[in-house]
């Protein structure tokens, strides 16, 4: 895409979800942008996952599964937690 048509592309979602106002002294954000403003982390943040998953598909479903324990209890599941790296390589542990 050339510039000119990203230009236009932003200023027609500026003006149709009326992000911001404009006058003698400048551009201000409206409610409905201050609204988008706490909105944008997080939708870019979805956007990079949904990306990066997409990239690192393998036509397999991924599953993630993490378990919280203590100290006695990480003594006793930890040769578990071996063999099934061993069995399944593609599990990461951590």
């Amino acid at each position: 895409m050339v510039q000119a048509t990203v230009s236009r592309q932003i200023a027609a979602l500026e003006e149709e979800l009326g992000l911001f106002e404009r006058d003698s002294h400048g551009v201000h954000s409206t409610p409905a942008g201050n609204t988008l403003a706490v909105y944008a982390p997080v939708l870019l943040e979805y956007q990079k996952t949904a990306a990066d998953r997409v990239r690192n598909s393998t036509g397999e479903e991924q599953i993630n599964i993490r378990i919280g324990i203590g100290p006695y209890e990480a003594l006793l599941i930890r040769p578990v937690l071996k063999l099934l790296v061993q069995l399944f390589p593609s599990i990461e542990s951590i």
